[in-house]
Formats: structure tokens, C-alpha cells, sequence
């Protein structure tokens, strides 16, 4: 994979095919600010959604095959004998039944992008799936 942290930019279109939402599943409205982490080669692209008022989990969103993967995450720091580490501990994924024979798929990529996205903030990353994706019949797209 090559997963880019960048600036939406001008691809103002592939924002709007996208449809990312908030957590009131409102659409999130497109600007050339957002951050995301993106394989465009692939066609993959990492949002952070954030979450309820500062409280956990954060939540991202993967677009994969323009489906939406909600992902829950529990973030922390271990601080060791060197320096501190960033842990991103995923309690829930969501992967629609579109794509969910791509699963083991859908988990290399929500690893490498979000260790990316960490990695540009130049943190160190460690990155724990705590859980077994859950297959929804559809994303918040209805695809």
C-alpha cells in the first residue's frame, strides 16, 4: 500500500461520491482543508469522524471500493524507557456485506493507514485490532 497523510485538495467530486458523515450521519461538507490518508491507487482513503463531545472512542471512516467503514478506537499513550508511544486500541469495525469476503483486506488497510496518519504527526505508532470486525448489511450510504 501507499497510504499518503495529505489535504483533500481539489478533488472536490470524489469528496462528494464519497459521502462521508458524522456521527449524526449527517454529510460532511467538502473542503480543500480536510485531512486524510489516502491511496489513491487504490482508491482507499482514511477520514478521522472524531467523536461525542471529547469522550471515546474517536471514530474513522475508510472508504474502501466506496464503502464505508466505520471504525471505533480507543486512543492512549505507554510511555516506555525511551520515549511515549501512541496506541490505537479498535474496539469496532462495521465492514458492509458488499465487501465483507475482503476482510483480512479491509484489516491490512485500516492498519497501514492510520499507522500513516499517526506517522505524519511524527509519533510513534502501535496499533491493536481488539475485536472481530461486525458484517452490516449496508454502509451509512446504503451501498
Amino acid at each position: 500500500m501507499s497510504f499518503v497523510f495529505e489535504k483533500v485538495g481539489d478533488q472536490k467530486d470524489l469528496w462528494k461520491e464519497i459521502g462521508f458523515r458524522d456521527l449524526e450521519s449527517e454529510i460532511i461538507p467538502y473542503s480543500k482543508y480536510h485531512l486524510w490518508c489516502a491511496d489513491k491507487r487504490n482508491k482507499i482513503y482514511l477520514l478521522n469522524i472524531g467523536n461525542n463531545r471529547g469522550d471515546s472512542p474517536n471514530y474513522y471512516d475508510l472508504s474502501y471500493k466506496m464503502r464505508i467503514i466505520r471504525i471505533a478506537v480507543v486512543e492512549s499513550i505507554e510511555t516506555g524507557e525511551s520515549k511515549a508511544q501512541s496506541v490505537y486500541n479498535i474496539q469496532k469495525i462495521s465492514i458492509p456485506q458488499s465487501v465483507w469476503e475482503e476482510k483480512a483486506e479491509i484489516l491490512k488497510n485500516i492498519e497501514e493507514s492510520i499507522i500513516e496518519t499517526v506517522r505524519s504527526l511524527k509519533l510513534d505508532i502501535k496499533v491493536n485490532i481488539n475485536c472481530e470486525p461486525e458484517c452490516v448489511e449496508t454502509d451509512y450510504n446504503r451501498r
